[in-house]
């Protein structure tokens, strides 16, 4: 009886057993189906498009400035966005967008951090600028800056709200010259530098016609250069400085 008892009991284990290497079998022929989004196995940091040029914001005003990474794997990226100097300048990213503005004159740098889902991250930085206005006279127009950047060419009017004359100052507001006295035209306006810097064009004229003059940076030598019906105006030096294209007849735009 006993001996009956121990074969069964060993008939059941190798049943076990049997049913055992099924299963494991069945197991190695229908594996776990692979992972939907698996790791890189050579993950690449986010990369700058390229650089961006610095940036001049008025104080109170604001400007867009588009920024671009590029990120081989493929993954959506996280833009975060610093100021060197908050007291400068604030900073917000949207999107591929970094909208700056300036709060006081200065300079500040901003970073812009593009992080993939891995942790891993590119920047690229930019400067910006706050400029202080400064006034410079208690009435003019047209301003011209000199080619070398020293002083400032404008019209200011000397009768009502007319543009009398062509003045020069320094790029500080100092040293004010007068340039042009004309007794016969109401305006005179829209001066323009030769590019050395020793002559300017500008504009001369009435209600019934303008004409286009040079005179020397310092006031002497004035020469008309046209003498037709019309208008003439917006006077532009060539880049050798030896001739000046400018527009005639029935009004101009600048």
């Amino acid at each position: 009886m006993a001996t009956r008892d121990r074969g069964a009991s060993r008939g059941r284990e190798r049943a076990a057993l049997a049913v055992l290497v099924v299963a494991l079998s069945g197991a190695c022929e229908n594996p776990l189906p692979p992972d939907e989004n698996p790791p890189d196995e050579n993950p690449i940091a986010p990369t700058s498009c390229g650089s961006v040029p610095e940036r001049t914001v008025p104080v109170g005003g604001s400007a867009n400035v588009r920024v671009c990474f590029s990120d081989e794997n493929g993954d959506p990226l996280s833009l975060y966005v610093k100021s060197s100097s908050g007291a400068v300048a604030v900073v917000a990213a949207d999107d591929s967008t970094v909208t700056v503005q300036g709060v006081r004159p200065g300079t500040a740098t901003v970073t812009v951090t593009a992080m993939d889902p891995g942790g891993l991250s590119g920047t690229v930085s930019f400067s910006v600028w706050v400029p202080r206005v400064v006034r410079l006279t208690d009435r003019g127009r047209s301003p011209a800056w000199s080619p070398d950047g020293s002083r400032i060419a404008f019209a200011r009017a000397t009768q009502g709200n007319f543009d009398g004359s062509i003045f020069v100052m320094n790029a500080d507001g100092g040293g004010v010259t007068r340039l042009t006295k004309s007794v016969v035209s109401i305006y005179e306006s829209e001066a323009v530098w030769s590019p050395g810097g020793s002559r300017i064009a500008f504009t001369t004229g009435g209600r019934d016609s303008s004409e286009i003059y040079v005179v020397n940076a310092d006031g002497g030598g004035a020469t008309n250069l046209t003498d037709t019906p019309g208008f003439d105006g917006c006077p532009a030096w060539s880049p050798d400085g030896t001739r000046i294209a400018f527009s005639s007849l029935g009004g101009w735009i600048c």
